[in-house]
């Protein structure tokens, strides 16, 4: 009898455990299937173009107090909706509401003196989810004119990130303007090396390798405060060597290093790259792999003057590389001499999305040089040198100087 119960007890164990799982696969495909249609209701075209900072750090950061700023200054003139994911974390003074709108507004949205808006981070739903929704619901609204969203302490931006980058491909309202990381000097060695009572926070990095620009905050409350700043420095600029990175505190820090960044702009990547590349001198980029890091590089990959790239090869090969390491590759950009063309070619990719145009014509006292940047997890450097090679001209006309050897 014991037996039989104990049968009994196991099956229907198995049975709920089967049923538990099969209806979280359902519900997840529900929640992809929403997703998808929101997305594409939301890369209708559109007149409109309205650009859109993402800003995420861990929990503490000061994300809220950054939020806080721009909700209630009077001073960067521009009408932004404010969407915010952390439920109760923004705290809204009744002096700062306009009183006449604000009694017109839905629950959960509160309308502000200097003409911005906050979407608060209550609802069902992942956060992905929570942000598209209250995107559809400010659609047709021709009343803002820049969107800033805050992500949850513990998110992984990627998610949001490649909804807007696939968005800015499309012809829709909303494009990827920059990401914004805000990292907490005083704490954030807990996450990065487990110093104290911390162990290492993968979520830390991501929002890192992320960034188009990194608020270095709290910088006044280190003790031994200039070495520890310039080591972290060194450090974010492994882990991200192309993020802008500044020191602040109380995210006090003009406007204009968060908004309006253009960093996913074709023309604006080309010149970056340029020039940085001009600063560098001869200097041939390897793979740097950060300290401490959980196997996060930075891997950069360049051609020799005047080696040019076999275009239809290499968007074979870099579409191949995102696709087969979609969760590892977190970002990709690169400027390309092309066969065939007297303009530089900008490719971006964005957790498995890529997207690739041609520029303005090379200058005359440029160097036709191809460089590829890839940020992400556990990279092998040979490999991606060798596949970027293999689009060069060198190398194709190598492979058939050495076939014609080959006796018939």
């Amino acid at each position: 009898e014991s037996w039989a119960h104990y049968v009994g007890v196991s099956a229907l164990m198995l049975v709920t455990f089967f049923l538990s799982n099969c209806l979280a696969w359902w519900l997840d495909i529900k929640r992809k299937q929403r997703i998808s249609a929101k997305a594409q209701e939301l890369s209708k075209a559109s007149k409109l173009k309205t650009p859109v900072t993402i800003v995420t750090g861990f929990l503490g950061s000061g994300k809220t107090t950054l939020v806080n700023s721009v909700l209630s200054s009077e001073t960067h003139g521009k009408r932004i909706v404010v969407i915010e994911n952390e439920a109760g974390s923004i705290s809204i003074d009744d002096k700062v509401l306009r009183a006449g709108e604000q009694e017109k507004a839905a629950v959960g949205i509160f309308v502000m003196k200097n003409g911005c808006m906050c979407c608060t981070g209550d609802g069902a739903g992942p956060e992905l989810e929570r942000v598209l929704n209250h995107l559809l619901n400010i659609l047709q609204d021709d009343e803002y004119d820049y969107v800033l969203i805050e992500t949850s302490g513990l998110a992984d931006p990627a998610p949001i990130m490649q909804t807007f980058f696939s968005l800015s491909n499309a012809s829709g309202r909303f494009f990827l303007d920059g990401v914004v990381a805000i990292i907490d000097c005083h704490n954030v060695w807990q996450h990065l090396d487990g110093r104290g009572w911390g162990a290492k926070t993968p979520e830390v990095y991501r929002q890192i390798a992320h960034a188009t620009s990194i608020l270095m905050n709290k910088t006044d409350r280190r003790n031994d405060q200039e070495e520890n700043l310039k080591e972290l420095e060194e450090l974010l600029g492994e882990l991200n060597p192309h993020a802008k990175v500044l020191r602040c505190q109380h995210c006090e820090v003009s406007l204009d290093h968060i908004l309006d960044q253009r960093a996913f702009d074709a023309a604006r990547v080309a010149d970056m790259m340029v020039i940085e590349r001009r600063l560098a001198g001869d200097e041939h980029p390897s793979a740097v792999m950060a300290r401490h890091t959980p196997g996060i590089r930075a891997i950069s990959v360049r051609s020799d003057r005047d080696d040019l790239i076999d275009l239809k090869q290499f968007l074979s090969w870099a579409s191949a590389l995102v696709e087969e390491r979609w969760r590892d590759v977190y970002r990709m950009k690169g400027v390309l001499a092309v066969e065939g063309s007297r303009r530089l070619f900008v490719l971006q990719g964005v957790c498995g999305e890529l997207k690739g145009q041609e520029g303005r014509e090379w200058r005359e006292e440029e160097e036709k040089v191809s460089e590829l940047i890839v940020i992400g997890k556990n990279l092998n450097h040979d490999s991606i040198d060798r596949g970027f090679r293999q689009c060069l001209l060198s190398w194709r006309k190598q492979s058939e100087a050495e076939q014609s050897l080959i006796p018939p």
